[in-house]
């Protein structure tokens, strides 16, 4: 609706024979745009599939998760790198809980909100002051040069004032140039870290939560995600904590809350996302996708095609 060519954007996606997500919410939110601009409506098919008809064809919608590589994450878990570097942050920050978070430097990332609710939480719970610590990454991709600028300054400006106020310990904040950082530093930061913190104002699927869920499975102590409910990472992982970013008085609850959880109930949360989290790789993914395509077009053998004329 706020796109000046949303109507052309709909009609091309609908050309496809398949619409796949990876949150239900973003399929609702097509299913929806499609009714109000399109005045189309979707049926339910066999097996569970959505179908939506235009033009005289039938396209599926359909909804497939995704995890992480397994065995590229237990492998590099054993890694000399990932082992030092984990005990390093840990012995840098001995004494204090880390909450950790690994973000793209633009204003869509939330960094400034998380860092305002961390500035809450150190003023409300002055407890917390000297046991805990936010392990801060942020990544300069250099893909929208203005709006990092802007980021980057009122990043750099929230961490001096809350360093200035409660002491350089309590964040250890660092930049650096690129979209990615390499899978063995995230392994490091997953495995030290007690809480991690995930809070975009509009994001696609980010598999950062479910690499730390899988970094910190048995025998490893369980960690908490808390999670943006505009993430699709929130729709995926049923253990994490979902706040909105903009509320920051439930983030500042929730940060206490996952430091102050009981192992009982870390561990419970843990368990409602590592089956899925261990067992849904990209190439089953794949193999899902081209199970529905190939659903699409037997649907589509079965239904007679009415042209544009």
């Amino acid at each position: 609706r706020e796109l000046e060519h949303g109507e052309a954007l709909l009609e091309g996606m609908l050309h496809a024979d398949v619409v796949g997500f990876h949150a239900f919410d973003h399929a609702r939110h097509f299913l929806n745009a499609a009714k109000r601009i399109l005045g189309l409506t979707y049926e339910s098919l066999a097996g569970g599939l959505i179908g939506v008809r235009h033009r005289g064809t039938k396209i599926l919608v359909t909804v497939s998760n995704v995890s992480v590589e397994t065995d590229i994450i237990d492998a590099l878990l054993v890694f000399p790198s990932v082992e030092e570097e984990s005990a390093f942050l840990k012995k840098k920050h001995e004494g204090r809980s880390i909450i950790a978070a690994i973000d793209v430097a633009q204003r869509l990332s939330g960094v400034s909100l998380k860092l305002l609710a961390f500035e809450r939480l150190l003023t409300d719970y002055p407890v917390w002051q000297s046991q805990i610590v936010l392990l801060q990454r942020c990544l300069i991709p250099a893909t929208r040069r203005v709006d990092e600028a802007d980021t980057l300054r009122e990043v750099r400006s929230l961490v001096q004032r809350i360093q200035t106020r409660f002491g350089h310990n309590v964040i250890d904040y660092e930049e650096q140039v690129g979209s990615v950082l390499p899978i063995d530093q995230r392994l490091a930061i997953w495995t030290a870290a007690h809480v991690v913190m995930h809070t975009p104002i509009r994001e696609g699927l980010n598999l950062f939560p479910l690499e730390y869920v899988y970094a910190r499975k048995e025998p490893a102590t369980p960690g908490i995600v808390i999670a943006s409910e505009f993430s699709a990472v929130s729709a995926i992982l049923n253990g994490a904590l979902r706040v909105n970013p903009f509320d920051i008085k439930m983030c500042v609850t929730s940060m206490d809350y996952a430091l102050s959880m009981s192992s009982g109930e870390r561990d419970a949360r843990r368990g409602r996302d590592i089956d899925f989290v261990s067992t849904s790789p990209s190439g089953l993914w794949t193999r899902n996708v081209l199970r529905d395509l190939n659903d699409a077009t037997d649907q589509s053998t079965r239904t007679e095609a009415v042209g544009d004329g």
